[in-house]
């Protein structure tokens, strides 16, 4: 064969996002996924009887050095975490929030990172671009750490 026929070099239709801009709009899903995960973790920590007992815990720790203050000055805020620590330390006071996938608010995000690359690159994309730019922007964050 002469090799002749078939797409030349440059033929075809052209991406439309560059490799570079493909990363940041899977890198910005990513980040908003990940932020909303956070977030119900932290509202659903945040209505368990322990957080409540904490919080009044604080609140009243709180009036109580601002009733100190004028006796005997600045109170450290070290102190005040030490007694709240003493306060509540059979509500284990620290620990690690699950934090699972937001179900149900895929098709929000992606229009939030439709909106987000029309107002950053001036480019119109569909929700099956966003799709196919996840894997690349998790791989990214995956090696960046």
């Amino acid at each position: 064969m002469s090799g002749q026929g078939g797409p030349g070099r440059g033929q075809g239709r052209k991406k439309v996002l560059t490799r570079t801009q493909e990363i940041r709009l899977g890198v910005e899903f990513v980040n908003r996924w990940t932020k909303l995960a956070e977030s119900n973790a932290m509202e659903k920590y945040g209505r368990t009887k322990t957080a409540r007992r904490v919080k009044a815990q604080q609140a009243k720790m709180q009036i109580q050095v601002k009733e100190r203050k004028t006796a005997r000055g600045q109170q450290r805020a070290d102190e005040v975490n030490e007694k709240i620590d003493e306060a509540t330390k059979r509500w284990r006071r620290a620990r690690r929030l699950p934090v699972k996938r937001p179900r149900g608010y895929r098709a929000k995000i992606i229009q939030e990172c439709i909106d987000w690359c029309r107002d950053k690159f001036g480019i119109e994309v569909t929700p099956r671009r966003i799709k196919d730019c996840i894997p690349a922007g998790r791989k990214f964050l995956k090696d960046r750490v």
